[in-house]
């Protein structure tokens, strides 16, 4: 497992603007799926985590 607080260093030196989102919508409108394609689609995702969740998403 990495070492969280380097990662936390390693984000916090980058010159970076941060941006914060809200998603807010009722129940069953697709805010999970709409961000999880986000998170897909920018590569956003840790190594290997989109085949563990459509492994789980067979089974």
């Amino acid at each position: 497992m990495p070492n969280r607080t380097s990662n936390i260093q390693n984000v916090s030196s980058r010159n970076e603007t941060t941006l914060r989102v809200v998603f807010v919508g009722h129940v069953d409108h697709g805010k999970s799926t709409l961000i999880g394609r986000i998170l897909s689609d920018t590569n956003s995702l840790p190594e290997g985590k989109m085949e563990q969740v459509q492994r789980a998403c067979a089974a």
